[in-house]
């Protein structure tokens, strides 16, 4: 799904390495971005495994969205989107199998803000404002250049792919709060006609079910089935 998400992005990076102008604002050589777009095609672990660590991949991530006219902003949205949400995948699993909630818990988070909506259908289409304080949902070359000075976590960068509806972003924003971020949702397989997966501390989860549930939601415990294995989280 996030291959399908950031190929056209990825290839209108290649259409763009013609341009010998955007490759040096975007301080990049020609053969090290088409190296790494390509690779970007075959999928995130090609990708890391051109990159000397997981910080150089990500400033270099940052380099090819700069090869992105700003005026097609909607195409760098969901570019930022399905390469964080993959690289998102990955530290996921390797959170889970240190045990590590807490970070399991901010990516959760951090998924679900690439995914909120930008405009509330419940207002004639008028633009929410939860991203009027961040500068990773449309991402101009201004904040890249930031990124790459503080050596941003890709990780933690929305970008836009905005499948999720404003009530399910209030209530993610809620869960989070009221909990202080025991417990996180988003929205699942592109909502589901209101589906969200949420995740709590072992702890918290009876108190998490009976906040959803005072919410009119409808709670279903997932057991993990082959070959998912089941993995302690511990609280830290």
């Amino acid at each position: 799904t996030m291959q399908l998400a950031y190929t056209p992005a990825v290839e209108a990076i290649l259409s763009g390495l013609r341009d010998h102008c955007v490759l040096e604002r975007a301080g990049l050589e020609p053969e090290d971005a088409e190296a790494a777009a390509n690779a970007l095609l075959k999928g995130t672990h090609d990708f890391h495994a051109s990159a000397k660590d997981r910080a150089a991949a990500h400033r270099l991530v940052y380099r090819l969205l700069k090869l992105i006219p700003q005026e097609q902003m909607t195409l760098r949205q969901v570019a930022l989107y399905g390469l964080s949400e993959t690289e998102r995948g990955l530290r996921y699993v390797s959170a889970v199998e240190r045990g590590d909630a807490r970070e399991v818990l901010r990516l959760v988070c951090a998924a679900h803000d690439g995914d909120r909506a930008l405009r509330d259908y419940r207002s004639r289409l008028a633009p929410t404002t939860w991203a009027d304080e961040r500068d990773d949902v449309a991402p101009t070359d201004d904040a890249i250049d930031i990124w790459l000075k503080r050596n941003d976590d890709l990780a933690y960068k929305a970008g836009a792919f905005q499948r999720s509806i404003p009530d399910i972003d209030e209530a993610a924003s809620a869960l989070f709060a009221d909990f202080a971020g025991d417990a996180a949702l988003r929205v699942a397989a592109a909502g589901m006609g209101g589906t969200v997966a949420v995740h709590a501390l072992v702890q918290r989860a009876a108190e998490v079910r009976e906040w959803l549930e005072r919410r009119g939601w409808s709670v279903r415990r997932l057991e993990p089935a082959y070959p998912a294995r089941v993995v302690q989280l511990l609280p830290h």
